[in-house]
């Protein structure tokens, strides 16, 4: 999908490709149902001089990723599942009713939170606030860096949506030299 909305255009729930830019223009109104799934090819973006709308419960949420990542992430949710139920699995063996010591079982239980993802997996480190910094997402079992290698203005608008920001397109890019060290020694992905 991609182009101009000058009325009023309600999607489908469903995956999409945007593969040319959408643009809202002032008059227009797009509206996006919960559970749909925006995959935005590199270098493509969303403008909004109008407004846009999503509906349907908080089951559900709109997400706005990059192209062939749907997939890659739902597998990734499997195997993290798997991994915490694994854990989990162990935890419950190692233990029996007749050698249970609350403060134990109930350390244990606390650490189970090292084994779920965290529900935002993009973030801003080593910047002078929470608006600007190194930008680093979840993958797998940790954190990396982004590679700043095919970087565009569009990826950067995608990640700001994703942190519930707006793109600022004049000073949208920190170079190397103006960030702090936080987050230097992590993998680049």
């Amino acid at each position: 999908i991609g182009g101009e909305v000058n009325g009023h255009v309600v999607l489908e729930e469903g995956v999409y490709t945007v593969n040319r830019d959408i643009y809202v223009h002032n008059t227009g109104r797009l509206t996006i149902p919960f559970g749909t799934v925006l995959e935005f090819k590199e270098s493509i973006g969303i403008m909004v001089a109008g407004l846009i709308q999503s509906e349907g419960s908080k089951d559900a949420k709109v997400k706005f990723t990059l192209a062939g990542t749907t997939a890659i992430i739902e597998e990734q949710r499997r195997i993290e599942e798997q991994r915490r139920l694994d854990a989990l699995n162990n935890i419950v063996e190692e233990t029996t009713l007749d050698e249970v010591n609350i403060g134990e079982l109930t350390e244990r239980t606390t650490n189970l939170t090292d084994f779920a993802p965290p529900d935002v997996r993009v973030k801003l480190v080593g910047g002078k606030d929470a608006l600007e910094g190194r930008l680093m997402v979840y993958s797998g079992s940790g954190w990396g860096t982004v590679c700043m290698h095919g970087w565009t203005e569009g990826t950067a608008a995608v990640a700001c949506q994703q942190l519930n920001y707006v793109l600022k397109p004049d000073d949208w890019l920190l170079l190397p030299g103006e960030l702090l060290r936080e987050g230097v020694d992590s993998p680049i992905v």
